[in-house]
């Protein structure tokens, strides 16, 4: 439960502009600042692992599903979260439902989080690979240089 909770709440921890010189792709320095964290409060260097494929793969379709585990659910939750994966009516029960819709709401993370990535990488090149979902934010900014929605990469 630990390596779970820590991948889900770091992963995109990296997006913070603390992070714009580390050269790594932003998946990569979220899970070694995760595996930092749980091996210094005692975690087995294989469940700190589990945390860092689960962190480092999030953003990377078919792989996580396939793996199972904190990576499989890191991305499935992640997934869920911005409303691309449906999970069904019977997971849950009305009262959760009721609290992820009405009490837990969605800000503008997608705006947010695109936007994050988007700057950190015009900033850093190097921590968008082309062909990265990343990259791929970072693409469309520049083409789009002063729009105000959610960033189409998304």
């Amino acid at each position: 439960p630990h390596v779970l909770f820590v991948a889900c709440i770091y992963h995109d921890l990296s997006t913070l502009e603390k992070y714009d010189s580390n050269p790594k792709r932003f998946e990569i320095v979220a899970g070694d600042e995760a595996v930092a964290v749980l091996l210094k409060h005692g975690v087995s260097e294989s469940a700190a692992r589990e945390a860092w494929l689960a962190m480092s793969l999030h953003t990377t379709p078919h792989i996580p599903e396939n793996l199972g585990g904190a990576a499989q659910a890191v991305r499935l939750g992640i997934k869920t979260e911005f409303r691309g994966y449906q999970l069904a009516k019977e997971a849950l029960s009305e009262e959760q439902w009721r609290i992820i819709n009405q009490d837990l709401p969605r800000l503008e993370i997608e705006k947010d989080l695109g936007n994050a990535l988007a700057e950190q990488g015009i900033r850093n090149e190097e921590k968008v690979p082309r062909l990265t979902w990343a990259g791929e934010l970072v693409k469309w900014a520049k083409a789009n240089p002063g729009y105000e929605g959610v960033n189409q990469g998304f």
